[in-house]
């Protein structure tokens, strides 16, 4: 991961994950550690029934550098913001990555978490405008999930672990590795597993840096 982003003159990082899943928090310390700008999908998606059309965006943001404003409140674009051709970029969003997005970046990231520790997380942030909307939303994430299969695009996969096992201090766990094909759970390459506990609700990483420490463990926060 970081060499990738080494390599790149300008990075170009896309955090996608399911409702809840904790993306927005990885997003936000990683662009600042990059020294990069950071554009949510949030901020953009046309309404509740706008996961595609954000999606599509990417394009643009990466591309034509800008993107178009979404005002919830009244149901209507916004003003178009324009992005710094020169500043590394954070794209974080449920279909941020697609496959014609991932052709356009640097890395690819997918934060995965429990529907249920998922759901309880989003609903306690937005309430209960959204807890009428939630199937709505998640159908969506359904039918782009299926089509277009981000946790396998991605390049680093940070997985939340409900079971609060894990030690937050060293923040190492066991991980399926793409070397390592014969545990069931492996994720098929190019993505490497990073198990994170979840009794604190907040992702822990506070940096770029994924070292390895033996074959299954990895830590993040170098």
């Amino acid at each position: 991961m970081a060499a990738a982003l080494a390599r790149a003159s300008r990075p170009v990082v896309l955090v996608d994950g399911r409702s809840g899943s904790g993306k927005t928090s990885l997003a936000t310390v990683l662009a600042p550690a990059l020294r990069a700008q950071l554009v949510s999908l949030d901020d953009l998606y046309p309404g509740w029934d706008g996961l595609e059309a954000g999606s599509a965006a990417v394009v643009d943001i990466i591309g034509a550098r800008r993107w178009t404003r979404w005002d919830w409140a009244a149901g209507r674009p916004g003003g178009e913001q324009r992005i710094d051709p020169e500043r590394p970029l954070v794209v974080e969003g449920c279909g941020a990555l697609s496959r014609r997005n991932r052709e356009l970046a640097t890395l690819g990231v997918w934060v995965d978490s429990p529907d249920d520790l998922r759901k309880r997380r989003a609903l306690a942030r937005d309430g209960e405008a959204y807890a009428r909307e939630w199937d709505r939303w998640a159908a969506q994430e359904d039918v782009f999930l299926a089509r277009e299969r981000p946790g396998v695009l991605a390049d680093v996969i940070v997985r939340e672990d409900s079971s609060g096992a894990l030690r937050r201090t060293h923040r190492r766990v066991s991980v399926c590795t793409i070397d390592d094909a014969e545990k069931p759970a492996c994720t098929p390459p190019p993505a490497t597993v990073i198990r994170l506990p979840s009794s604190t609700g907040k992702m822990p990483c506070r940096a770029v840096g994924i070292g390895v420490l033996s074959r299954h463990e990895f830590v993040c926060g170098l």
